[in-house]
């Protein structure tokens, strides 16, 4: 009676120990209410924290360099937060491979409530005994390599994704530089409509032409607005876009600090871009993605050996008040299952993670070489276009507006130069995109952006 009470007593306070709601899985409890429903006041709560959180930071007023968006970028923007605390999950998941398998604690109770002249538990034989599982065929070690390749990808995850924020950044550094510079090319059409109606207002006052030539100048400069409006808008979108890198949708930078035809800029030749291609982020995250695989496939050829399961305990005759020793081991039979299905799961997925490694690699290689051809191309063509084309097509237009107010030439050849000047300075703005656009992509693809002497062991940047 004395052991079955103590048995009883344990159950009873292992479950009164066992917190509320421990049957029901914790994102359970945080989405849904006592009744079972959506618990939407605290999914909106969560929202605001996280909204919260990410809008703390404001950049401060005045022009912005790339520099400094880069920094602001790194060390706000929530994405890469998250790719860090992915990080430390892993070292704890690393940690936690390595763990011993918990004994067991076990309470049996036998020969108790028969119908003889023993009654209740007179008769019962009660035994307490501890159960430990012993892994075979290394599998503890195994998972522990399984876990720790798992954190290097996840390492390799995080190297990738700095590496696409500061591309991102970039990117939406140049836009802003364009659009700058795209605003200032309207204000200048804006300016030279202007001038236009002027001198043909004085030719239609003067007689000699006719005013139906007014009106087309006037089309002209209303076009010249439209076009200026649409290129704020423009660039007040881009501007949102690059805060909110750093989470912030109320940019308070004046400006982006820039030139676009930088000529300060020395790549590596091909060949050495293409030896860097080797280390970078996303063939290493693909390469550790193999490894890992591979450890995994070890481990579920290790499932194979079956593992051992041993115990001892104490048993009590309550009839007679003896106790005995007990002890037993025990081992699963594999006649239905030996671990064939997953083993063969795990190979199919080792090898294709290693078509996926090969297919990157020839796919970066041939993304790098566009993009480097690209960058040559557009080079050449800022050249030619700022050198040669832009300033024919500004003497073409002041030539032939000269020849207009002497009446050598008629409005449609003013129209005519004035699009061809538009359309050349066009082009040429377009050029430099694209060449900056390139710069940043070989850059990117030759891991060129990746952390360096002025970044923490996660990759941020710290202001000096």
């Amino acid at each position: 009676m004395h052991h079955a009470r103590i048995a009883m007593a344990a159950l009873a306070l292992t479950l009164a120990f066992l917190p509320a709601g421990a049957f029901c899985s914790p994102a359970a409890q945080a989405t849904v209410d006592e009744a079972g429903n959506p618990n939407v006041n605290n999914s909106r709560r969560l929202i605001s924290d996280e909204q919260g959180a990410a809008a703390a930071f404001q950049e401060p007023a005045g022009p912005l360099t790339i520099e400094q968006a880069v920094g602001y970028a790194l060390q706000h923007n929530q994405e890469l937060m998250a790719a860090a605390l992915q990080i430390k999950a892993g070292k704890e998941a690393v940690v936690q491979s390595g763990k011993l398998p918990n004994p067991e604690l076990g309470v049996e109770m036998e020969n108790f409530g028969g119908r003889d002249d023993r009654t209740g538990v007179d008769g019962a034989e009660t035994t307490v005994s501890l159960n430990q599982l012993i892994e075979l065929g290394g599998k503890r070690q195994k998972r522990q390599q399984l876990a720790a390749l798992a954190k290097e990808e996840t390492g390799w995850q995080y190297q990738q994704k700095w590496l696409d924020l500061v591309t991102a950044t970039n990117m939406a550094f140049i836009e802003i530089l364009v659009s700058q510079q795209r605003v200032e090319q309207a204000r200048e059409q804006l300016s030279l409509s202007e001038q236009v109606l002027q001198t043909v207002n004085a030719r239609v006052e003067a007689g000699k032409v006719s005013p139906i030539e007014s009106t087309k100048a006037r089309v002209a400069l209303t076009n010249s607005r439209i076009f200026l409006e649409k290129s704020e808008r423009e660039l007040a979108v881009n501007r949102r876009n690059l805060s909110s890198l750093w989470g912030n949708d109320a940019p308070l930078f004046t400006a982006a600090a820039g030139a676009l035809h930088d000529a300060d800029r020395a790549l590596p030749s091909l060949e050495d871009l293409t030896s860097r291609l080797l280390t970078h982020p996303d063939l290493a995250r693909l390469a550790a993605q193999v490894k890992q695989r591979e450890a995994a496939l070890e481990l579920a050829r290790a499932g194979k050996v079956p593992d051992i399961t041993v115990s001892g305990g104490v048993r009590n005759y309550q009839e007679t008040n003896d106790h005995a020793f007990v002890a037993a081991i025990s081992m699963p039979l594999q006649i239905f299952d030996r671990n064939d299905g997953n083993i063969g799961e795990a190979g199919h997925q080792v090898n294709s993670a290693r078509k996926e490694l090969a297919a990157a690699r020839i796919r970066m290689q041939a993304q790098l070489n566009q993009s480097y051809q690209q960058l040559v191309s557009a080079a050449a063509e800022a050249d030619v276009l700022e050198k040669e084309v832009l300033p024919a097509a500004k003497n073409a237009f002041a030539s032939v507006q000269e020849g207009y107010r002497q009446g050598k030439f008629n409005y449609l050849e003013v129209l005519d130069a004035q699009k061809t000047l538009f359309e050349v300075t066009v082009s040429h703005l377009d050029s430099l995109r694209t060449y900056q656009t390139a710069f940043v992509e070989v850059k990117r693809l030759a891991g060129l952006d990746l952390p360096g002497e002025k970044t923490d062991e996660r990759g941020i940047i710290h202001e000096e």
